[in-house]
């Protein structure tokens, strides 16, 4: 602005000041630009810092509600989860079912809690195989529970259940399920 009020006094009479005023105008341009620029580079970058930042945010967000609603082993919603969500699972299934493992503990505890930890997961994959995992619950040890339509509990349809889950034979006996239906509706 300065260079622009001293043209104004001196006008035509000196032409290389009007030369040099020009020139160091359109570097003082050039370097605004390039200010301008830099300023909106970094911008940008704190931008994408700050959408990298929301979105491991929210993917941490979502693992501990995965977390705080299922069982760590089995990856079925755990105790919170079940009551929770009853009341909704109520009204979209008309039987609630209650599975208990038979001489869980002996097992768990003559095998070893890999062994238990494998019986645990496989029938976790058969019931929601069965009935989906969005309806199966740990309740926690070997209680589990399931919202379902209605199944005809048999021995045949037990055996398939366990068959599917690999029943593993300990001790002589057998890993059976005790199936309690109940009418919620």
């Amino acid at each position: 602005m300065t260079l622009d009020i001293a043209d104004e006094f001196f006008e035509d009479s000196f032409a290389i000041f009007n030369i040099i005023d020009t020139s160091i105008k359109n570097a003082g341009f050039i370097m605004i630009g390039v200010a301008m620029l830099h300023m909106l580079r970094h911008k940008h970058n704190l931008i994408k810092q700050i959408n990298q930042e929301m979105a491991e945010k929210e993917l941490l967000q979502k693992k501990l509600q995965f977390e705080a609603y299922h069982d760590p082993l089995t990856a079925l919603g755990n105790r919170r989860a079940c009551f929770e969500l009853f009341e909704t699972q109520q009204e979209t299934h008309s039987h609630l079912y209650y599975f208990d493992l038979d001489n869980f503990k002996t097992a768990n505890d003559k095998h070893g809690h890999l062994v238990g930890d494998n019986i645990l997961k496989l029938f976790a994959h058969a019931i929601s195989k069965e009935f989906g995992a969005d309806n199966c619950f740990r309740l926690g040890g070997d209680e589990f529970v399931a919202f379902g339509a209605s199944i005809p509990i048999t021995e045949q349809w037990r055996e398939q259940l366990l068959n599917e889950s690999q029943a593993f034979f300990c001790g002589g006996k057998y890993w059976v399920c005790r199936t309690a239906r109940k009418r919620i509706c």
